[in-house]
C-alpha cells in the first residue's frame, strides 16, 4: 500500500504543478484585458510580480501574452518592464538566501518600471500627460503587490483549511473584482465572460455563506462590472438585488436559489430594453449558470432541506420577505430622493441661455455701459420673448430679434451666435434629462415590482394560517393511488377560513381536471373547484380551492370595427393564487390589426404578471413600462380590470383609460368611472382601485368604449330587466344582438363582458 502511494505521489505533485503554472499564466493574461479609465492597465504587472517565484515564469509569459493581445498604448513599455523584473528577481532571489520581502517586491517593481518609463518617455518623445498617466499606473501597479500576495497566500491558506485573515479576505476580494472587470472586456461569440464569471460567483458563495455572502458577491461583481464600463451601471444595481435574493434561498437548495436568481437578473435586463446586447447577456447568465451546475457538491458543505412548511422556518423567511421588501422601499425613496437633489443642483432653464450668451457678448463689447449698466432690467426682459422663437425655429436671427435688442444692440450677429449655440447645448441636456427621468422610472418599476413580489410571497405565506399535516398526507397518498406522482403536497387555511391544497409535479397529470377535484374532495371529504394550473419552467402548481358561497359565470361578446374581421379588443379570464376570478378587457389604439397586437400584449403580460403573484399596482406599472418602450411609434392601451373574491363577495375595478361599466342590481343600474389614462403615455401610472360589495343575482358589465360612445348606455337597463334571470351567454348575446342591431356597421370595435354572481348552493 505504502508502495502504491508512492508511486501515485509524484504523479500528483507534477500534475499539481503543471495546474499550478496554468492558473498563474492564465490569470495575469485575462488581467491584461482590464482597463480604468479606458487607460490604465496595472494589474497584469502587479500579479506577476506578486506570484511566488517558482511560477515567476509562468506569470510572466501570461502577463505578456495579455497585453500582446489586450493592450494597443505603450505595450513596448509594458513588456519591457515585465521582462526586466522577472530576470532581475528571480536573479535576486536566487543570489540571496531570504526570499523576497512583500515590500522588496514593491520596490523592486516600482524601481525597474520607474526607469523604464523614464527611457521610454525619453524615446518615445511621451507628451507630459502621458507621463503622468503611465506614472499613476505604475503607482497602482505596485500598490496592488501586497493585496495580491495576500490573496494567493489566503488561497493557499483555504485549500490547507486554515482561516483567513482580515488582509487575505481584502485581497481574494480585490482579485476577483478586478480578474471579473477583465473578463466583463472580453466577448466571445457575442458572450460575455464577465456575465458568465458574476454567475458562478454570486451563486457560489450564496449556496456557501447564504445572504450575507450573496450580498457581498452582488456589490463587488456590480463594482466590478462598472469599472469595465459606465455602461453596466443600471445592470449592476439589479445583479446586486438578485444576488441578495439567491441568498434569501440558501435553504431552498441549490436550484431554487440559480431559479431565483435567473428570475430576478433576467427580469432586470428585459426591463433595460430587448436589444441585442441584452440578449447576449442573457445568454451569458445562462451560460455561467450551467457551469455552477458543474461545480461538485463537495464545495457546497451547507446542509440543504426541502420541507418549506416548518413551525418556525415560516416564520422566518415570512420576516425575511418582509425585512426586503421594507429594504427595498427605503432603497427606492432613498434613490428617488437623491434624484430630486441633483435635479435641483443641475437646473438646466432657458434663462441660463441667454445668461451666458449676455455675459459672453454684451458684458466685453465697449457699449455695455449705455447698456446693460444703464438699462438692466430691460435688457433682460428683452430676452425673453426669444424663447418663444427658438422652440419654434431653433435658432435667432439678427431679423427675429425683439425691437428692443434690434435698437440697442451694436453686434446682433454674434450675439445671435451665441444665443444659438447655447441653445443647442441646452436642447442636448434637456433631451438628455428626458432620457434619464425615463431610465430612472423604469429603474423604480422595476424596483417596485421585485418589492411587490416579495410582500406578496410574504403573504401569501402568512395567509397559510394553519398547515394541515394530516390532510396533507392523506391528499398525497390519495393521488398515490391513483398512480400520480406529486412532487409536495401542502394543504392549509387561509385567512378567508378556505382549505386550500397545493400541490406540485413535474409532469402534468393525464388525467381531467374534474377527475382531480374528485380526488381531493373524497380524499378530504370537502368540495373542491376544479384545480388552477400555474406552470413555472418544468415545474406545475395545481391549486385546489374549497367551493365558495358565490358562482361566478361569465361571457364575452364582440363585434369588429366596419367590414374588418380582426377585432382591436382583447378580453382575457383567470384566477389568480388567492382564488380571486379575474376578469380583463382591453382596448388597443385605433383598430384592426395593430390595435390587437397593442391589447393582446397588454392581456397576456397582466394575465401572467398577477399570476405569477405580482401585485396589481407593480403590474401595472411595469405593463406601462413595457407599452412605452417596446416600440418607437406611439403605443398605448386601455385597461379594465375586475377582480371578485367568491368568499367575501368583494369586487375591485382598476381602469386605466377604460369606459365605463356597470352594475346592475334589483332592476338599478349604477356606473363605475375611472380617471386614470391609459397605460403607455405618461411614465407613472397610478390607479386607485373602486370597491364594491355584491351579492347574489348581481350582474357586471365590462364595455369598450365602442358601446358607450354609440350606444345609449340608458337603453342597456331594459335589456337586462328582461334578461336578468338568464344566464351570462344569454345576457352578453341579447346586448350584443341590439347593438349590433342598432348600428348596423360601428365604426369602432365593440366589446361586451358580462359577468353573474350567484349564490353556490352546493358550498
Amino acid at each position: 500500500m505504502n508502495a502504491n502511494l508512492l508511486r501515485i505521489t509524484p504523479e500528483k505533485t507534477k500534475a499539481n504543478i503543471l495546474l499550478h503554472a496554468l492558473l498563474s499564466g492564465m490569470l495575469p493574461f485575462l488581467l491584461g484585458a482590464a482597463t480604468l479609465l479606458n487607460t490604465l492597465s496595472p494589474f497584469s504587472i502587479a500579479f506577476a510580480a506578486a506570484v511566488p517565484v517558482k511560477m515567476i515564469f509562468p506569470a510572466a509569459i501570461g502577463a505578456v501574452s495579455g497585453i500582446f493581445v489586450f493592450q494597443t498604448d505603450h505595450t513596448i513599455f509594458h513588456i519591457v518592464a515585465i521582462v526586466l523584473f522577472t530576470i532581475i528577481r528571480f536573479v535576486l532571489e536566487r543570489v540571496l538566501s531570504n526570499r523576497f520581502s512583500v515590500l522588496a517586491k514593491c520596490l523592486c517593481c516600482f524601481g525597474i518600471s520607474g526607469l523604464c518609463l523614464f527611457f521610454y518617455a525619453l524615446a518615445a518623445n511621451l507628451t507630459p500627460f502621458s507621463i503622468s498617466v503611465l506614472l499613476i499606473e505604475l503607482i497602482l501597479s505596485t500598490s496592488c503587490i501586497p493585496l495580491f500576495s495576500a490573496a494567493l497566500q489566503g488561497i493557499t491558506n483555504t485549500q490547507q483549511h486554515q482561516p483567513l485573515h482580515d488582509t487575505e479576505k481584502i485581497g481574494i476580494c480585490l482579485l476577483l473584482v478586478t480578474l471579473i472587470c477583465s473578463c466583463a472586456a472580453i466577448v466571445l461569440f457575442g458572450m460575455n465572460l464577465g456575465m458568465m464569471l458574476c454567475a458562478v460567483v454570486i451563486l457560489t458563495m450564496s449556496a456557501r455563506s447564504g445572504v450575507a455572502g450573496g450580498s457581498i458577491a452582488g456589490i463587488l461583481c456590480g463594482a466590478a462590472l462598472c469599472l469595465c464600463h459606465s455602461s453596466f451601471a443600471d445592470f449592476a444595481v439589479f445583479l446586486a438585488i438578485a444576488a441578495f435574493l439567491c441568498g434569501m434561498f440558501q435553504n431552498a437548495g441549490k436550484f431554487v436559489q440559480l431559479l431565483a436568481f435567473l428570475a430576478c437578473s433576467v427580469f432586470s435586463l428585459f426591463l433595460m430594453g430587448a436589444s441585442s446586447t441584452i440578449t447576449f447577456w442573457v445568454l451569458s447568465l445562462f451560460i455561467g449558470c450551467a457551469v455552477y451546475l458543474l461545480i461538485p457538491q463537495r464545495f457546497f458543505p451547507q446542509t440543504y432541506t426541502t420541507h418549506f412548511y416548518t413551525d418556525t422556518g415560516d416564520s422566518v423567511f415570512r420576516v425575511r420577505m418582509k425585512f426586503l421588501s421594507n429594504a427595498l422601499g427605503a432603497m427606492e425613496d432613498e434613490f428617488l430622493e437623491i434624484s430630486e437633489k441633483f435635479d435641483q443642483i443641475d437646473v438646466n432653464n432657458i434663462t441660463t441661455v441667454y445668461e451666458s450668451a449676455s455675459n459672453e457678448v454684451c458684458k466685453s463689447c465697449p457699449h455695455c455701459l449705455s447698456c446693460w449698466d444703464a438699462r438692466f432690467s430691460e435688457m433682460l426682459d428683452a430676452f425673453h420673448p426669444l424663447t418663444q422663437t427658438l422652440r419654434q425655429t431653433g435658432c435667432v436671427t439678427p431679423q427675429t430679434l425683439p425691437r428692443y435688442l434690434t435698437e440697442c444692440c451694436r453686434q446682433p450677429d454674434k450675439l445671435c451666435t451665441a444665443i444659438n449655440a447655447r441653445y443647442r447645448t441646452f436642447r442636448f441636456k434637456e433631451g438628455k434629462s428626458r432620457s434619464l427621468k425615463e431610465t430612472r422610472q423604469l429603474m423604480t418599476d422595476g424596483l417596485e415590482a421585485i418589492r411587490s413580489l416579495l410582500t406578496q410571497m410574504e403573504q401569501g405565506i402568512s395567509s397559510m394560517v394553519y398547515v394541515d399535516k394530516e390532510k396533507s398526507e392523506t391528499l398525497r397518498a390519495a393521488l398515490f393511488e391513483q398512480s400520480l406522482e406529486p412532487q409536495t403536497v401542502c394543504v392549509f387555511e387561509n385567512t378567508s377560513e378556505r382549505l386550500c391544497a397545493e400541490v406540485y409535479f413535474e409532469q402534468l397529470p393525464d388525467c381531467t381536471l374534474d377527475t382531480l377535484a374528485v380526488i381531493a374532495s373524497e380524499a378530504l371529504d370537502l368540495s373542491f373547484d376544479r384545480p388552477q394550473i400555474c406552470t413555472a419552467g418544468h415545474l406545475h402548481r395545481l391549486l385546489f380551492l374549497e367551493e365558495a358561497p358565490f358562482s361566478i359565470s361569465f361571457e364575452a361578446r364582440q363585434i369588429a370595427c366596419g367590414e374588418s374581421r380582426i377585432c382591436g379588443d382583447s378580453v382575457a379570464s383567470f384566477t389568480d393564487d388567492a382564488g380571486n376570478h379575474c376578469f380583463l378587457l382591453s382596448d388597443g389604439m385605433g383598430n384592426g390589426q395593430r390595435a390587437a397586437i397593442d391589447s393582446l400584449m397588454t392581456c397576456s403580460l397582466l394575465k401572467k404578471l398577477l399570476r405569477a403573484g405580482f401585485g396589481t399596482s407593480a403590474s401595472l406599472r411595469l405593463l406601462n413600462g413595457a407599452l412605452r418602450t417596446k416600440s418607437s411609434d406611439e403605443s398605448l392601451a386601455t385597461v379594465d380590470l375586475l377582480t371578485v373574491d367568491p368568499v367575501s363577495g368583494q369586487a375591485q375595478f382598476f381602469k386605466a383609460g377604460a369606459a365605463l361599466s356597470l352594475l346592475y342590481r334589483a332592476k338599478k343600474m349604477k356606473e363605475i368611472k375611472g380617471t386614470a389614462l391609459p397605460l403607455g403615455i405618461l411614465q407613472d401610472a397610478e390607479i386607485s382601485p373602486h370597491t364594491e360589495q355584491l351579492a347574489p343575482d348581481d350582474i357586471l358589465i365590462l364595455v369598450s368604449d365602442g358601446v358607450t360612445d354609440t350606444f345609449p348606455v340608458d337603453a342597456i337597463c331594459p335589456l337586462l330587466n328582461r334578461y336578468a334571470e338568464e344566464g351570462a351567454a344569454e345576457i352578453a348575446f341579447a346586448l350584443c344582438s341590439a347593438i349590433s342591431t342598432a348600428l348596423k356597421t360601428p365604426y369602432d370595435d365593440i366589446t361586451i363582458l358580462v359577468v353573474k354572481i350567484e349564490k353556490n348552493n352546493a358550498a
